[in-house]
């Protein structure tokens, strides 16, 4: 991702204009500032109700001239303030003493731009400017199996396709929120591409997921997703104790057989380590989520599970039947 901070640091005011949206006074009774803008490169234009943060670096090699004086702290960077850009994507931080700081924001997927700023006593200015897409926004309702809201029901991103058919949504990173009471939802800074949505409850059951095409800038309020009657089911197969006795590994082309438990079924029916499962009963895997995944494959001991194997380019339709987990495995 691109980034151009940008920031014009002016250090000789002397009056303190009242304030207006998207500024902040730090400190009254200084008068260094630093103004930028943000800008969407994607959308082609300037990126309003971004949160820009400031703070100032506490590493001591972090704290170069002309902040000597300034005490150091333990580690990472002391924030100071916090304002979204107005409608012309600009951004003020004014009441700033002499010393570096440290300008960021937040890109799509929680990526964080950060350029270091240095408010100078001698009233240096410079200008740059900061280059961040903002995402789409989306929303809809969630609904049960008979058209009812659902109301403080997760709603999940769980898969993001560029277009190479792989789950780029970096594992660590959870975009979730719950409905309201109406059972609406609304996400906000989606990247731009393919992304896949989720009603997620093991409570009451998953909903398909949903592939929304996004572009940068893009609102979309109308979705609709439907979770199935399924939770009383999802939680006898829990509490049953069987499963087909395989271990995964949740890769970009989904779940992948890192080993198998002997004596269970995947390992009798000739599965091996690196074979691609690409559906469980009528589900894709593609985004499936661990937690559904594990879900899906318990059930009753001696009740099947149909799934299909992808192995060598080759695709392989199997009937798995549960079997109860070693206790070792349980």
């Amino acid at each position: 991702m691109r980034l151009i901070l940008a920031a014009a640091i002016v250090v000789a005011q002397v009056a303190v204009p009242a304030l207006r949206p998207g500024e902040w006074v730090v400190e009254s009774d200084q008068n260094g500032s630093i103004a930028g803008e943000v800008f969407d490169p994607v959308a082609g234009e300037s990126a309003a109700g971004v949160v820009v943060r400031l703070s100032r670096p506490r590493v001591a090699q972090d704290r170069t001239w002309p902040e000597p004086w300034v005490p150091e702290y333990a580690s990472g960077s002391e924030q100071l303030a916090a304002i979204t850009t107005d409608r012309e994507g600009r951004f003020l931080f004014r009441g700033l003493r002499p010393g570096r700081y440290r300008v960021r924001t937040a890109g799509v997927m929680r990526n964080t731009s950060s350029v270091d700023v240095i408010v100078r006593a001698d009233a240096l200015q410079g200008t740059a400017r900061l280059e961040v897409e903002i995402g789409a926004r989306v929303g809809g309702i969630v609904l049960d199996h008979l058209g009812q809201p659902l109301g403080n029901y997760p709603v999940r991103v769980v898969g993001f396709d560029v277009g190479d058919g792989l789950n780029s949504l970096p594992p660590d990173v959870r975009v979730v929120q719950r409905t309201a009471n109406d059972g609406h939802f609304h996400l906000e800074a989606l990247p731009t591409g393919t992304v896949y949505l989720q009603a997620v409850s093991r409570k009451r059951g998953y909903s398909p997921a949903m592939a929304v095409a996004v572009q940068s800038g893009e609102v979309a309020h109308d979705l609709t997703l439907v979770v199935p009657d399924e939770g009383d089911v999802l939680t006898a197969a829990r509490e049953s104790g069987g499963g087909i006795g395989v271990r995964l590994d949740f890769t970009p082309r989904g779940p992948v057989i890192k080993s198998l438990i002997g004596g269970m079924a995947a390992e009798e029916a000739g599965l091996q380590v690196g074979d691609l499962l690409t559906t469980l009963g009528s589900r894709s895997t593609r985004f499936m989520s661990p937690q559904e995944f594990v879900d899906r494959c318990r059930g009753p001991v001696s009740s099947s599970l149909v799934v299909h194997v992808e192995r060598d380019g080759e695709i392989r339709e199997l009937t798995l039947v549960r079997r109860e987990f070693p206790a070792e495995d349980r």
